[in-house]
């Protein structure tokens, strides 16, 4: 598996999603995922998803079509019972890659907000108000992973 980059706060549907597109051919074009980014959205007062370990960057260097491969796989463990993912849907409610972004409920359109050339943004939440732990908050979603 493509190594994890974290300090060991993700959400347990973030960590599902991981070890489902773990099991993905795709996989392989994975150099590496980063989870946990105390950070605000880019041109917003928002805290992205990653400062509650509830979005992860699948990381890949390589030609447009590889992103893509790695986005669509992502959908579809969102939105298929697959037995790669054990019966059930992934807790994935957006995905953005190249200029593209699919959002459930709403399917896949333009993306005009900051690049994501070299990697896919999967996340379980949206960008929010709330504060998390790391800049004072309380962050009551986490659970602590532990990585081997």
């Amino acid at each position: 598996m493509f190594p994890v980059n974290s300090t060991s706060v993700e959400t347990a549907r973030i960590a599902r999603a991981i070890r489902c597109i773990a099991r993905h051919n795709v996989a392989r074009l994975i150099t590496s995922a980063g989870v946990y980014n105390c950070k605000r959205t880019v041109g917003t007062t928002l805290y992205s998803a990653h400062a509650f370990g509830d979005a992860v960057d699948l990381m890949n260097g390589g030609p447009t079509d590889e992103r893509e491969a790695i986005a669509r796989a992502v959908i579809r463990d969102a939105t298929k019972r697959t037995l790669r993912n054990r019966g059930r849907r992934t807790e994935v409610v957006y995905v953005i890659w190249n200029d593209r972004q699919w959002i459930r409920g709403h399917g896949e359109s333009a993306y005009s907000g900051v690049a994501h050339t070299n990697h896919v943004h999967v996340g379980c939440s949206f960008s929010t108000r709330a504060v998390p732990a790391c800049d004072g908050g309380h962050n009551y979603a986490v659970r602590y992973a532990h990585r081997a």
